[in-house]
This record gives structure tokens, C-alpha cells and sequence, in this order.
């Protein structure tokens, strides 16, 4: 499997997201529900000790991504401030919104809020990122419509993590200037922090 992923790198961004979006696609049903509670649990361990986290962002999972609803639901629990993106015309903007059965279909059939209420990004202390893959240093490879690296362009990278199956860490993957960063990684194996 990384001999496949090595071989891939040498080739363009487009290349490398359709192989790997391919290879998630491949996941049975079941092997993501076990990946995305052992990924969910990982998350929830790490950030429960961390007081300085009121507000996160997470993301509606399409195509097999890492889901996110355990999370959603203990973040409830907790009394924290949820918040999702939504695309705006050619922008992606981020509404608080607690209850999941609010949603409809966005653009790209991504589930989105209904409501129109649109947070200020200083409001959310960690934005939580949907990706095709994470390079060595961090560098995120999304879809390629450049939403998040647009929104995100002036967050701390402090402030950024990534959901990602272990196969979709990309060793010689080192991105573009444009490309935002994470500051770590969670896949259902592990969390990876980047400097």
C-alpha cells in the first residue's frame, strides 16, 4: 500500500486526490463505522482536558469521509458551541447549529445548516477539516476548489487539525504556498502534530 502512495506522489495534486479519494471510496460500510468511532474516541480523549477549547468546527461527511457525529453529540453534552461550514455563493462560511436535523442539501449534496446566522471565524477556537490527504509538514490536499484555504488563509494553524484515515497521510506530500497547514492529524490509528 505506501509503495502504491510513493508512486503516486511523483505525479500532479489531481492524480494523488483521485487515487486516494478512490481508495476511500473502496471502504466498506463497516470499516469506516469502526475507523471514524476509534478516530472520534481518539479526539474526544485529546480534547477533553483542553479548557481552552469552547467552540469547534466540524464538518458534514460526504464520500466516505471520517464521520463526525459521535463528537457532535458529546460536544452537546458538554455545552459546547458547534459550528459548520456553508458555501455562499463562492464562499465558505461557518453557522452555529446544534441540532443536525436542521440541515439540508448544500452545494456539492453537502449536508449544511439551515440557518442563514454567520459566525465570525475569531469565534470558533478550533476549525476541525474534512481532507483527501495531509502531507509530512501538514499541508492539506482538499478537493481542489480552494474554499478552506481561502477562509482559513489568515487562522493560526494552531487552530487547525484534520480527520483522515491512516492511508491518507502522504510522506512526500509538501503542498503548494497557498495550501493551508494543520497543526495535527487524527486517523484511527494515531495523532501526528506538525511544528
Amino acid at each position: 500500500m505506501k509503495e502504491s502512495i510513493k508512486s503516486c506522489q511523483t505525479f500532479s495534486k489531481d492524480s494523488l486526490r483521485s487515487f486516494l479519494v478512490k481508495k476511500r471510496l473502496n471502504m466498506s460500510d463497516s470499516e469506516i463505522a469502526i475507523k471514524s468511532n476509534s478516530l472520534q474516541e481518539l479526539f474526544l480523549e485529546k480534547i477533553s482536558s483542553d479548557n481552552s477549547i469552547h467552540s469547534i468546527a466540524l464538518y458534514s461527511s460526504i464520500n466516505k469521509e471520517v464521520r463526525t457525529g459521535c463528537i457532535h453529540n458529546n460536544l452537546i453534552l458538554n455545552n459546547k458551541k458547534i459550528f459548520y461550514p456553508k458555501i455562499v455563493g463562492n464562499n465558505l462560511k461557518f453557522v452555529e447549529s446544534n441540532n443536525l436535523n436542521a440541515f439540508s442539501v448544500g452545494k456539492f449534496n453537502i449536508m449544511e445548516p439551515e440557518s442563514d446566522k454567520y459566525a465570525l471565524l475569531g469565534d470558533i477556537d478550533l476549525f476541525v477539516l474534512p481532507s483527501v490527504g495531509i502531507g509530512s509538514l501538514g499541508k492539506r490536499l482538499g478537493y481542489g476548489g480552494g474554499f478552506y484555504d481561502r477562509v482559513l488563509s489568515s487562522i493560526k494553524k494552531e487552530k487547525i487539525c484534520s480527520f483522515i484515515y491512516d492511508f491518507q497521510v502522504i510522506e512526500n506530500f509538501f503542498g503548494e504556498n497557498h495550501d493551508i497547514e494543520a497543526s495535527k492529524v487524527f486517523t484511527e490509528k494515531r495523532v501526528i502534530y506538525f511544528n
